[in-house]
């Protein structure tokens, strides 16, 4: 009785656990959706390597909404002073079980949000945190994939 008791509990758990995304992070996964060029992938010649942009973000963090309204839109079209295309976005929900399942199998410890993480090959390659404006994002982004660019060249020679 108590292992089927034990068992029930736990079920309903996994299922409210589940299904608690809150409103604010089925908005920000309904943004994705809405802009899907954001999710092309790297580029042709330019590219570095397979490198992808993980975007840790929790809803309720005002810095992550600020992010997804005032870069999120503009990421594809913004001015791009690295060499090289911006890479594929994925957005990494701490309110996701499989999310956070991932991020707690494949990534260091994720304090803050957003948390910006250049993945390449299975491992991440570089890593920046929080949000204080669009032109510190993209050039924060622009200096990282230019390093990238440096130690593959370094690499190669």
């Amino acid at each position: 009785m108590y292992k089927v008791l034990k068992t029930s509990i736990l079920s309903v758990l996994m299922l409210v656990v589940t299904s608690s995304l809150t409103a604010s992070d089925h908005f920000i996964k309904q943004q994705v959706t809405k802009n899907p060029d954001v999710t092309q992938s790297v580029g042709h010649q330019d590219r570095v390597e397979d490198v992808h942009l993980l975007v840790v973000y929790s809803p309720e963090c005002t810095h992550c909404h600020e992010w997804m309204d005032k870069v999120y839109p503009f990421y594809e079209t913004h001015e791009n002073k690295s060499a090289f295309k911006r890479p594929m976005i994925r957005l990494m929900s701490l309110k996701d079980n499989n999310d956070l399942v991932w991020i707690n199998e494949h990534l260091s410890r994720v304090i803050f949000t957003p948390t910006f993480i250049l993945w390449s090959k299975d491992k991440e390659v570089y890593r920046f945190r929080g949000f204080s404006s669009k032109v510190d994002f993209f050039d924060e982004l622009d200096v990282a994939m230019n390093n990238i660019h440096q130690k593959v060249k370094e690499n190669v020679h």
